[in-house]
């Protein structure tokens, strides 16, 4: 059952919002709407990011996080072993999940080499900074 819930839940897109007006203030506002159905669900923000040598997402740097479904606040709880996980019981009748967030680009990236860049004239941004996914989605 969970492996045909998931599977249709896969069948939708994620649909990302990115709204860099604040960047010059080192801000990024981020909206998501990712498909759901009723039941339990795994939120993974990235962990592991491409050409870095560890588990180095930024994941300190997301703020006011946010969950939303049917114009409900859903709780969420952060896993206690994986702190990149976020589980969330998506209310019954709901197709999608609405996350939103916002992401504080670090005055100094410290060894994140993959970190943003943001000036007053020039936003330099990660796609893997704003997004979560489905626990079990296969990338395309």
């Amino acid at each position: 059952m969970a492996a045909a819930t998931l599977a249709w839940a896969q069948q939708g897109v994620i649909r990302l919002n990115v709204d860099a007006r604040d960047a010059p203030r080192k801000l990024i506002h981020v909206a998501l709407s990712l498909p759901a159905v009723a039941g339990p669900m795994t939120l993974l923000y990235p962990q592991w990011i491409p050409g870095e040598h560890g588990p180095t997402g930024p994941i300190a740097d997301v703020v006011n996080l946010k969950i939303r479904a049917k114009d409900q606040t859903v709780a969420w709880r952060r896993d206690s072993a994986n702190l990149f996980a976020f589980h969330v019981n998506v209310p019954a009748g709901s197709g999608a999940l609405d996350v939103t967030f916002d992401f504080i680009s670090p005055v100094d990236a410290g060894g994140f080499s993959a970190g943003s860049s943001m000036t007053t004239e020039l936003a330099v941004l990660s796609w893997n900074q704003f997004v979560f996914y489905p626990q079990g989605t296969l990338p395309d």
